[in-house]
């Protein structure tokens, strides 16, 4: 290959003017530390200026998002959501309030096995009374007194009686001038009414004349005996108390009645004629006023035209008629000082009841109505 002398020339001059390495100083970039936190970055700018004149002083921290940030940690303005409180009665479903007030928890009721007349409690307190005759009251406490007066009177009231089913035991009294008797006694428990009128075998229940062989009333078993009608309170899922009310039919046409618990509270809340249960104090309709003058307490429990008529037909007086009183009863009269002695004899077995036994004689001026002696005799039951 040829080369040309200009050629030649450049490549002398060039290596003529290089100098020997010894004769140069080496420069070289001072190194940058490296920083061990965020403080040597800061320091090291700062003195610095030449090798970071972009104050770039490393990575900038990224605060924690605040409630303002959102999820990358910027700031977009958009307030945080308000936090949501756990959900009340006054919520819904999301916790949200919806102004409706939470229903009222109904707690889920046991499966009831109730009998509608539970198991009667016993008692001390008397739980027997009586009306019969022309017409004598004995109390739940065996007070007795007398009215003479015609009208329709209440016994019992119980609106509570076997959780409520209810009980009005009524009589129909009926004048023979100086003096009364019971001629109807009617029964009603629950919607079911049984009417006595001293007829054990032509008796009314629900004003039809009752079946020649078993009869209820609202479930309670009406039985028949040769001088009685007796009705049971004692349902065999109840238990046998033997508590009743009987019905006495006697020959002169006064019957009687005699309400009896045997021992049980199961009168109890009873008010009427035959007084307060428990008490056998004469209270008024009230339930608190006590009455002591027999007339004033007959006329307070005359059957009103707001109760219902339990017989089957009305009669007069009717409320707001008053009772019609007896005629003033008479002064002594030829032969009674013998009637008087005949009929402390016919009644010396009546015991306590013997002045009721003897007034009836009297009376009526027969000695059958000595038998009504303590206004029923004991049934075997």
């Amino acid at each position: 290959m040829k080369i040309t002398s200009a050629v030649l020339l450049i490549l002398v001059s060039s290596v003529s003017s290089l100098e020997p390495a010894s004769s140069r100083e080496l420069s070289y970039p001072t190194p940058v530390p490296t920083p061990t936190d965020y403080d040597d970055y800061f320091d090291y700018a700062y003195n610095h200026d030449d090798d970071f004149n972009d104050k770039t002083f490393g990575p900038t921290p990224v605060p924690a998002p605040t409630v303002d940030d959102d999820y990358f940690g910027y700031d977009n303005n958009t307030p945080a959501p308000t936090p949501v409180p756990a959900p009340t009665v006054d919520d819904d479903y999301f916790g949200y309030d919806n102004n409706t007030p939470a229903p009222t928890p109904v707690p889920t009721p046991w499966p009831s096995t109730k009998d509608p007349t539970p198991n009667p409690a016993s008692t001390s307190k008397p739980t027997s009374a009586r009306a019969g005759e022309d017409p004598h009251f004995q109390t739940w406490n065996r007070t007795k007194f007398d009215y003479h007066g015609e009208c329709d009177l209440v016994l019992i009231d119980n609106p509570e009686f076997s959780n409520g089913l209810g009980m009005r035991l009524h009589i129909r009294t009926k004048r023979m001038k100086f003096f009364s008797y019971i001629e109807i006694i009617a029964l009603q428990i629950g919607s079911d009414t049984l009417e006595f009128n001293n007829n054990i075998d032509n008796f009314l229940i629900n004003g039809e004349k009752a079946a020649e062989t078993v009869n209820y009333i609202s479930g309670f078993k009406v039985k028949r005996y040769s001088s009685a009608l007796s009705v049971r309170l004692d349902k065999k899922s109840r238990g046998n108390c033997n508590a009743h009310i009987d019905f006495f039919y006697f020959k002169n046409g006064f019957p009687s009645v005699k309400p009896d618990g045997k021992g049980t509270n199961l009168f109890e809340g009873s008010l009427g004629m035959l007084g307060e249960w428990g008490t056998g104090k004469m209270i008024g309709r009230d339930g608190v006023t006590e009455i002591t003058d027999a007339t004033e307490f007959a006329l307070q429990w005359q059957v009103r035209n707001t109760e219902p008529m339990l017989f089957s037909s009305a009669r007069f007086p009717q409320f707001p008629s008053v009772c019609t009183p007896p005629n003033k009863m008479l002064g002594k009269r030829l032969g009674d000082s013998h009637m008087r002695k005949a009929a402390e004899n016919t009644c010396a077995a009546a015991g306590e009841d013997i002045e009721e036994c003897i007034f009836d004689v009297m009376a009526t001026r027969t000695m059958d109505s000595a038998e009504n002696i303590g206004m029923g005799g004991a049934l075997t039951y």
